[in-house]
């Protein structure tokens, strides 16, 4: 990794900066152009690794220095901070915008956000039609198909599908998402879209409270 380094390889310049401390070569990398040295930064600062006045700040400068050289996952911790008012004014639009551009660039991460911000109408108009686009193409994040597995199960923007449903929450309950798994709980135990089974629902339910889902828990109490 060193020789790597020596050659200006990304991952290998930020890898040995890290690892040795050395912020000068990192500092050195992202003012000639790295942009994963910039973003490396941009965590570093908003991690408070970097000691400095404003921390949040700094890593919001480095932040918008990589995104805009396309840094997928600098749009997308952009998006963030400009959606909750974090070190930056709080702004809608640009939440939007820049959580957007990080799912054209194909970050699934910034996918799931998008279909998030479009299901709930949070800093765009609401739009389940948008949501199921979005979740759709999130690369099998356990998120976004729970996510749909709620779309079909309460009928929004669709026809109500306690069987799709269910296919989905068992896809996000495969990759450890403790609300499917509570929701695969439920469904079992009323019987909704497959075969009533307690046996079933409370080993669902008994998953998800080892990951320590409040709802989880106190259904767990009640089986």
């Amino acid at each position: 990794m060193t020789d790597l380094a020596d050659r200006d390889v990304p991952e290998a310049v930020v890898w040995y900066a890290t690892e040795h401390n050395d912020m000068d070569v990192l500092f050195d990398a992202a003012e000639r152009g790295m942009v994963l040295a910039m973003s490396t930064l941009a965590n570093r600062y908003y991690q408070q690794c970097i000691a400095c006045d404003d921390p949040v700040g700094e890593a919001v400068r480095w932040a918008e220095m990589a995104a805009e050289k396309g840094d997928a996952n600098s749009l997308l911790g952009l998006g963030l901070l400009y959606k909750i008012g974090f070190g930056v004014e709080h702004s809608p639009e640009k939440a939007f915008r820049y959580t957007k551009q990080a799912a054209e660039l194909g970050l699934a991460g910034g996918r799931v956000e998008l279909g998030k911000m479009y299901f709930d109408g949070d800093c765009v108009k609401q739009s389940y039609k948008k949501t199921r686009e979005w979740f759709m193409t999130a690369d099998q994040c356990a998120e976004s198909e729970y996510y749909l597995g709620e779309i079909f199960r309460n009928g929004l923007g669709v026809e109500h599908d306690d069987a799709i449903a269910l296919q989905w929450y068992r896809l996000a309950a495969e990759k450890r998402h403790s609300r499917a798994m509570t929701k695969l709980g439920i469904m079992y135990s009323n019987g909704q879209g497959v075969e009533k089974d307690i046996q079933t629902a409370l080993s669902y339910i008994q998953d998800a409270s080892r990951y320590d889902n409040p709802l989880a828990r106190d259904i767990e109490n009640c089986l």
